[in-house]
């Protein structure tokens, strides 16, 4: 179905006549698409069987993003509310979606997450920049964290962002670092306590009671089990070289001649 610019006289009803499955945070998910933006979207995810869970979007669930959002096309539109509406079902499988720019380094998962615009993106190619091919991502905008067999997962998925960073691969997560801006480097873990606010600000909080009560207990857990640092950090290689010294006890890279 072709995709325009979306204003109020284009919200009408898509013919809903494609069923997409992807692959997500080990789940099999369906998606009633009414738009090639989605399938596309979510080229690496696509699998086949019988679905964990189904979502529909209709032609409201559009115009609520269309509000949100501003001027965009209908197809972009409806992945936006495709993601919202799996947000929700994964509570039920004990996990949510995080924004978070998050890497893989050593066989661990560390998400680094903080609103729109502070950052995370370039302090990804900080570690790139300076710990290469030890560097893999994970996701570059929203992850999803989920709790397999008592471990917690950060799972890769389509929705990842202007730089397209992500990769269907599941790591099991070292740490949340709250990210922010600072003149100068410096990194402390804070408490459970501290880490409550700054993440709250960074889920996917449903808009139903019962939603947000699973959302908060999810978010107890996973503080009870995964350390959370706050980093203020300025654009200088030497970012990434504490983030990792402090997370993992990595020693500094070798000096390029």
């Amino acid at each position: 179905m072709e995709e325009v610019p979306v204003t109020g006289e284009h919200l009408t009803e898509g013919t809903g006549d494609t069923m997409l499955q992807i692959a997500l945070a080990g789940l099999t998910v369906g998606i009633d698409c009414r738009y090639d933006y989605l399938p596309r979207q979510c080229g690496a995810y696509v699998t086949a069987g019988t679905p964990d869970f189904v979502v529909r979007v209709d032609a409201s669930d559009i115009a609520r993003e269309h509000t949100a959002e501003g001027e965009a096309t209908a197809g972009y539109l409806e992945s936006l509310a495709a993601y919202r509406k799996i947000g929700r079902a994964l509570l039920d499988y004990d996990a949510m979606i995080l924004h978070a720019a998050t890497i893989s380094f050593d066989g661990r998962a560390y998400a680094f997450t903080a609103p729109s615009g502070t950052g995370k993106s370039t302090h990804i190619r900080l570690w790139k920049q300076v710990w290469g091919t030890r560097v893999g991502i994970v996701n570059g905008d929203k992850p999803v964290l989920r709790f397999l067999d008592g471990v917690l997962y950060a799972f890769g998925t389509p929705w990842s962002g202007k730089e397209g960073w992500e990769r269907n691969v599941r790591v099991p997560l070292g740490a949340i670092v709250c990210l922010g801006r600072g003149a100068e480097n410096r990194m402390a873990r804070i408490s459970a306590s501290q880490a409550v606010p700054r993440l709250l600000h960074q889920i996917l909080m449903p808009d139903d009671a019962a939603g947000a009560e699973a959302t908060l207990a999810l978010c107890d857990r996973i503080l009870s089990c995964t350390p959370v640092y706050r980093l203020a950090c300025n654009m200088d290689p030497s970012a990434a070289v504490l983030a990792a010294e402090t997370l993992t006890g990595a020693g500094r890279p070798p000096l390029k001649e």
